[in-house]
């Protein structure tokens, strides 16, 4: 995942996907998704959260389908369906370039419910201990991310504005506090 915009899918069963997305194309969905991230590492050490993980999210049939092509697409050699109609999605889609199948906040995380961490620290039972920024960076106050971290702060805000405003046109009613959420 070198790139800012990269996500990932994995199907988990027939009625939920995780999908995987940089933290700083959460916390600005304006970057150019094809930037490179912060500090790519290949098969680097990592953390990841599973209680930060967003359920609960609803998507309508269309997103569905869209979901359905970019992973048939991406598949190496195989796929599977309850229903033999399933298996071919681009038949359901009049465009079939995926950044215009799919809205991006359809794939995106919840920005509102997104915590601005800066960085993680754990400690194992001998002793060892390990931390990052949230860029993975060993150095926890890196200037780079320093000054990462004042641009996103802004853009981060606006997401969670255009949420909001997402919420608003759609009749939803977002929430008044984030432990709303879980």
């Amino acid at each position: 995942m070198e790139r800012i915009g990269t996500r990932v899918l994995f199907p988990l069963d027939r009625e939920h996907c995780l999908c995987l997305t940089n933290l700083q194309y959460v916390r600005n969905p304006k970057v150019d998704p094809k930037k490179f991230r912060e500090n790519p590492r290949y098969f680097g050490q990592g953390m990841f959260d599973l209680r930060k993980i967003q359920r609960g999210r609803d998507i309508n049939e269309s997103e569905v389908i869209a979901i359905n092509h970019i992973l048939k697409c991406s598949a190496q050699r195989y796929i599977a369906a309850s229903k033999e109609e399933w298996l071919y999605p681009e038949k359901s889609l009049h465009q079939k370039f995926w950044p215009k199948i799919i809205d991006r906040y359809a794939l995106g995380p919840d920005p509102r419910k997104t915590s601005f961490t800066t960085g993680t620290l754990a400690g194992g039972g001998s002793g060892g201990s390990f931390g990052t920024n949230e860029y993975g960076h060993f150095q926890l106050d890196n200037p780079r991310a320093e000054k990462l971290r004042k641009i996103e702060w802004t853009t981060f805000q606006a997401a969670k504005q255009a949420w909001d405003e997402l919420d608003r046109r759609l009749g939803k009613q977002p929430p008044a506090d984030i432990r709303d959420y879980w």
